[in-house]
């Protein structure tokens, strides 16, 4: 493992610092465990590196030693110069005999907290003991503990520790990601078992700790989940394999997609991904296939804009990204929305949204329209998620292109949806009574009447030319 330095939001980069990489010694590493590439930092200074051997850095990264621990170091939570580590012993193929809870001293030793949490009763097929996969501290006085089937919390610094309920049924506990939006607002993604690029998933939310929790909410069933970075009780960021990278500043209700159709394809999600409110890095150093570039995708303004930083095996060079289009982009006055055409197949429902160019001139679309459902009362009800296809068409090639509508001439997308009940419900709720579609590059919506099933979200492709969506 190496660590670089930037100074200017990753524009630029110091020379490289070489830290030992070292193999988990099973083959069975604990789950949210990747090797020596995980980085906790609880300021601009003090940092660790770890996964299974841990370094520590207080200058930032510039310089590091690596500090002795008994066991191999699972997880790590940072926060006011200090750490706490998930440290597991005794690991094999088939499980681990034991785990503690440990600490940092300013002398540079590992100790163990004189107070541990409680056991964590092992998963199924394990046969030694349950390990924790998450430790979260969002101040020094809160940690949460996460194992399987098992939540943990303490509010005064470790001297006592009380069981939380733990969110996610056995069908969706197949993937747990948790976040801390405070000392006592707590987010959840549970996920059921993945295939074929789907996955049902659930957003859970808790104000007092875990004691209780309000969900689920449903969420997008493309792609799969990895990790939810919660910043308030309102603002968080979630991305998965074959997914998007989603962002939200409403506590979940709706997700804003950013970077569409970069990271929902075979290649995997980003390795390493932070966030605060209005800042995030993603750093993606796979690639697409059979490629030698690397890419750092820098926001600074929640996702509105970004930034590609591209790693090349020689140097590192900045470019600003953005998206192919004409000079003259279609604007609300030219465009007439309306509803087209529905098709069903498979329980999964879809009806273009057609766009009308009624002016004289020629202008160009791209990319994805705004849809929101809508219930009887106007009230929005859910934000659509991107999607090249849904099952009855999209996108020609999965990717957007530019199109050009010509004067009264039309291009279109399809929304979709799912007439079939979700998450053990044996009907659906209310259909949604109206859609609120904006045209790609604008900003004034279009209300639109329509009888749509509600059973699990919506979905919106991006714009073909003609009025079809690109139906298949």
């Amino acid at each position: 493992m190496y660590t670089e330095l930037s100074d200017d939001g990753g524009l630029s980069w110091s020379a490289a610092v070489v830290l030992t990489a070292v193999s988990w010694p099973s083959s069975d590493p604990p789950a949210n465990t990747f090797g020596p590439n995980n980085l906790v930092f609880s300021n601009a200074d003090d940092g660790y590196a770890y996964g299974p051997d841990l370094y520590q850095t207080r200058n930032g990264g510039r310089t590091w030693r690596q500090l002795t621990v008994s066991g191999e170091v699972a997880a790590a939570a940072a926060v006011g110069g200090g750490v706490w580590l998930a440290v597991l012993h005794g690991c094999g193929d088939y499980g681990c005999t034991g785990w503690d809870l440990d600490t940092v001293d300013a002398q540079g030793q590992v100790r163990a907290l004189p107070k541990q949490p409680a056991p964590i009763a092992p998963p199924p097929g394990v046969s030694k003991v349950g390990v924790p996969a998450q430790l979260l501290r969002p101040d020094a006085a809160t940690a949460y503990l996460i194992g399987f089937d098992n939540l943990q919390v303490t509010h005064n610094g470790g001297a006592s520790w009380t069981q939380a309920i733990f969110p996610c049924k056995r069908a969706y506990d197949d993937t747990v990601d948790f976040s801390a939006g405070s000392s006592t607002m707590l987010w959840a993604v549970c996920a059921s078992e993945s295939g074929a690029g789907m996955q049902q998933k659930q957003l859970w939310r808790s104000t007092d700790s875990g004691a209780n929790w309000r969900g689920p909410l449903p969420l997008e069933s493309d792609g799969y989940s990895s990790q939810i970075t919660a910043i308030s009780t309102d603002v968080a960021w979630r991305y998965g394999d074959r997914g998007s990278v989603l962002h939200t500043a409403d506590g979940g209700r709706s997700w804003q997609v950013m970077l569409p159709d970069l990271f929902n394809t075979a290649y995997g999600p980003p390795s390493a991904f932070f966030a605060l409110a209005n800042n995030a890095w993603i750093f993606d150093p796979e690639g697409p296939y059979d490629t030698e570039s690397r890419y750092l995708y820098v926001t600074t303004d929640a996702g509105r804009s970004w930034r590609t930083i591209t790693f090349t095996s020689l140097a590192v060079t900045a470019a600003e990204s953005a998206a192919s289009g004409a000079t003259k982009a279609c604007s609300s006055a030219q465009l007439v929305v309306t509803l087209g055409a529905r098709g069903q197949a498979m329980n999964q429902p879809a009806i273009a949204v057609i766009f009308t160019n009624t002016s004289s001139t020629p202008c160009t679309l791209y990319g994805y329209p705004g849809v929101a459902g809508l219930d009887p009362h106007g009230h929005q009800l859910v934000q659509a998620y991107r999607t090249p296809q849904v099952y009855i068409g999209g996108a020609p090639d999965a990717v957007p292109a530019l199109v050009t509508v010509a004067s009264d001439a039309q291009a279109s997308a399809l929304i979709g949806g799912t007439a079939q009940p979700a998450n053990g419900q044996t009907t659906c709720p209310p259909d949604y009574a109206a859609v609120l579609v904006t045209p790609p590059g604008t900003r004034t919506p279009t209300k639109l009447s329509v009888d749509f099933p509600s059973c699990e979200g919506l979905a919106i492709t991006p714009v073909v030319p003609g009025p079809t969506g690109g139906a298949f």
